[in-house]
């Protein structure tokens, strides 16, 4: 399984401004994101009310756009490293025949990459997963050692392009004037090569 989990956060004005202002530097919208493989977590997301003053800062059009970048990367040269972080961690992806292998590595960028990286990385450790379960009525996390999870590249697809879609969908639905943000026209021209 291979499930992507937005939500934005940013608040109505938030987005007023965002719509108005069409450059990159404007800003992107903010939220929640998260990628769940096989039940194993990376990112942050959840779906009760938000509390006064909960935010989040992951830049959801750009994680979009990376993934798609990073899944067109898979299928040309079979490997491909993500970090949206100044500093680790990195989502490993190896493309194995028709399968996905994932991972979270921790590791420093010694030349500065941020985004994708095509070669694999020298040094590096293991990183966590994290679960989620419900307990006496209440939502817990654990992080767990997985490594190499898997799943079928073209689910990765259908994932990326679904949630994508539905991304630009409630955007149109927020305020039409937010797709003409140069990000987001970006995201909306990826989006054509996914199909």
């Amino acid at each position: 399984m291979f499930e992507i989990l937005y939500r934005i956060t940013d608040s109505d004005e938030e987005l007023a401004m965002l719509a108005e202002n069409t450059s990159y530097e404007g800003g992107d919208v903010l939220g929640f994101f998260e990628i769940n493989v096989n039940g194993y977590h990376y990112g942050y997301y959840h779906n009760y009310p938000l509390q006064p003053g909960e935010f989040w800062n992951e830049q959801i059009t750009n994680w979009f756009i990376v993934l798609i970048h990073a899944y067109q990367e898979l299928n040309r040269s079979g490997y491909v490293l993500i970090s949206l972080l100044d500093a680790y961690p990195w989502i490993e992806l190896r493309k194995v025949q028709e399968m996905v292998e994932i991972n979270i590595l921790l590791a420093e960028k010694p030349d500065g990459t941020t985004e994708l990286r095509l070669t694999p990385l020298e040094e590096f450790e293991y990183d966590k997963w994290y679960i989620q379960y419900v307990k006496d009525g209440e939502l817990h996390s654990e992080s767990v050692d997985r490594r190499d999870e898997s799943v079928k590249l073209d689910k990765m697809r259908a994932e990326l392009l679904r949630k994508a879609l539905q991304y630009l969908d409630e955007l149109r639905d927020i305020n039409p004037k937010l797709l003409r943000n140069e990000r987001i026209a970006e995201l909306n021209s990826l989006i054509s090569c996914l199909k």
